[in-house]
């Protein structure tokens, strides 16, 4: 049988819960929308954004803040485990170009993709996991959030 504490406490407990579940639900767990400053799709990693642009003979990424301003990658190195329909996974190396981290990559007439982008953040290895489609002509690509994994190695 409850006591009325007993269910006072039940009654915080479950707000807390509820409470975390808003929270998480803003901050990058699910629904949380982020603009794509450079067109791409943008993906939570740790406290930090990356944004995947997909061109037909490059991958570019950039690293975002939490406002999603573009931060230096100058000494930055990253790698990209690209899964194109009916063909073989393949793994690029990504450099700095300028403002991003870029690889080469030929996608001229590519569909859709599955890239999972390592990186080194806050002295830990990253992952964000993108799902890119092309978009229809004259289309936005948008940005998904299917999460991110820390550590994962390949």
């Amino acid at each position: 049988m409850l006591t009325r504490r007993s269910m006072g406490v039940a009654v915080v407990l479950i707000a807390a819960a509820l409470a975390r579940a808003g929270w998480a639900d803003e901050h990058g767990k699910k629904g949380h929308a982020h603009k794509a400053p450079h067109g791409g799709i943008v993906q939570t990693v740790g406290r930090y954004h990356l944004e995947l642009v997909v061109k037909d003979t490059e991958i570019n990424v950039y690293l975002l803040d939490d406002k999603e301003n573009t931060l230096p990658v100058d000494r930055r190195e990253a790698k990209a485990a690209l899964q194109v329909p009916k063909r073989d996974k393949q793994t690029l190396a990504l450099a700095p170009a300028g403002e991003f981290l870029r690889a080469a990559a030929d996608l001229k007439g590519v569909e859709s993709l599955v890239a999972i982008v390592t990186i080194k953040l806050d002295d830990k290895p990253q992952n964000a996991r993108f799902s890119w489609k092309r978009p229809a002509a004259g289309g936005h690509e948008g940005h998904h959030h299917e999460g991110h994994e820390e550590g994962h190695k390949d």
